[in-house]
Parts: C-alpha cells; structure tokens; sequence
C-alpha cells in the first residue's frame, strides 16, 4: 500500500515584473516575497483613499506605462513591440485627428506608422519624452507638407496632363495645341 504525504504547496516566488512595479511605485517588500503576496501589495497601492492619492496614482501610473520600457526595455520587450507598434499609433491618430487642423490630409494608421518610423530613425528616443503625443503632432506636420509637396503634381504637370487631354478628345496634335490664336 503506497501512502501520500500531505505536502503543502510551496509558494511562486513574485516575478520580475511585479518587483519592478513594486520598486517602481516606492513600495518596500520582503527578499522572499511571493506572487501572492506582490500581488496583494500592488492591490493595495492602487487603491487611493482620496481624491488627491488617486490623482498621484493616475499620474504614477500613466508614467510607467512608459518608463517601464525605459527603465526594463528586456523585462518588458513584447509589451513594448505591443504598445509601439498597435497601441502607440491608435494614441498619436487619435491626438492627431483632435487637434490637426484641416489644412493636413486626415492621417491614417498607415500614414503615422511611417511618420513614426521616421521620427524614429531621426531621434531613437522620441517616445521617451512625456510629451510624446505634442512631439509626435509637431513632428507629423512637418512631414506630411513634405511629403504632399513630393506626391501632389505640380501646376505645370496639372497643365500638361490637361493639354493633353484636350489633343486627344479634340484629335489636335500637340503642334497644333502650341498655336496661338491670331485676330482675324
């Protein structure tokens, strides 16, 4: 007859993730702190108990939504990709579409993925800046009249598309189409 021992489960320890979250918000715990535990602890750090608490944890927190890429970019790398790549552009169309005026072509998803990697590839450090849907918008005006100015024909193409136009409806050959009219 095979006998089992009642063995109680040894707790998780806490991850990497919930320890720098704990650091992060300045909350001191113990060496050997579980996942249990940490999880407690982060409960009870989110729960203001008034309007001013409340507003600084609003604030703490909207911060290391980006602090934590900053701060653990290898801890936190597939949020990262996550945020930078789906969340991030919603955010900065969203800014833009709110604030642009009506003279810059309505941005598309598309449209601010380029700029970002543009912006990117000029200032790699961009999105660290707590002023990040303002630096993006301000980024974002410039190159799209440079990019309109590189893709919107010009007046004199506009001219000769529509010279053209006219030599083929009318059966008039470009030759003819410089004549100028004379006084009869």
């Amino acid at each position: 007859m095979t006998s089992y021992h009642h063995r109680t489960p040894v707790p998780r320890p806490a991850s990497l993730k919930q320890l720098a979250y704990l650091r992060y918000m300045n909350v001191s715990y113990p060496a050997d702190i579980g996942e249990l535990e940490a999880r407690n602890m982060i409960n009870e750090v989110e729960h203001a108990s008034d309007y001013d608490g409340w507003h600084r944890l609003v604030e703490k927190k909207c911060a290391w939504r980006t602090d934590r890429f900053i701060l653990h970019p290898r801890l936190f790398l597939h949020e990262f990709q996550v945020y930078y790549h789906q969340d991030l552009p919603v955010q900065l169309r969203a800014h833009l579409v709110h604030h642009l005026s009506a003279t810059l072509r309505w941005p598309t998803l598309g449209s601010v993925r380029e700029c970002m990697k543009a912006l990117t590839k000029a200032e790699p450090n961009w999105w660290h800046s707590p002023f990040v849907n303002d630096r993006f918008m301000e980024y974002y005006q410039e190159w799209d009249k440079n990019r309109r100015a590189k893709s919107e024909p010009k007046p004199e193409a506009l001219w000769d598309q529509l010279k053209g136009a006219i030599s083929v409806l009318s059966g008039l050959t470009p030759d003819l189409m410089q004549l100028k009219p004379g006084k009869a």
